[in-house]
């Protein structure tokens, strides 16, 4: 909903804000579209490869367990990346709360760390920081740190 979209304006030069749901883009806008510098736009990562889009980081925040192929999220992602760009995917770890798909629109429960590591390394990506979160309500976030190689020589 563009809650992480100030902190990123005061890092970066130039922010994408992307995502599939024209409703979310519009919370986003509503929260920071005041901020100069944040491109919001509609659709999907396969569409900023297409136009050539290049990224020093990419965020996915508590998306891939609303995706039918998390597994594809990161290799669009790492894609995106510039030579020793880095990839942050914040995420819920594997549960067992089956009503998170009919009251929040889940389509996975969580991942294990090992599934989202192995994903990432079939990317191109190296993992170089982990940190799992405890959360009162029953769900464990995992938050990872993925590296692109540097170009070859």
């Amino acid at each position: 909903e563009g809650w992480l979209l100030p902190g990123l304006h005061e890092r970066a030069s130039s922010v994408m804000a992307l995502d599939l749901s024209e409703a979310m883009l519009s919370r986003a806008r509503e929260f920071a579209g005041h901020l100069p510098g944040i491109e919001f736009i509609q659709g999907s990562a396969a569409q900023a490869i297409k136009n050539k889009a290049k990224a020093d980081a990419v965020i996915a925040n508590m998306v891939l367990h609303h995706t039918p192929d998390p597994r594809q999220i990161l290799g669009d992602a790492a894609q995106l990346l510039t030579a020793n760009g880095r990839l942050i995917v914040s995420e819920l770890c594997a549960h067992d709360q089956a009503w998170a798909r009919e009251h929040c629109g889940d389509l996975w429960l969580g991942f294990a760390p090992e599934k989202l590591q192995g994903w990432a390394e079939e990317a191109g990506l190296s993992v170089s920081a982990s940190v799992f979160i405890a959360q009162r309500n029953g769900f464990q976030i995992q938050i990872h740190q993925f590296e692109k190689a540097p170009n070859p020589l």
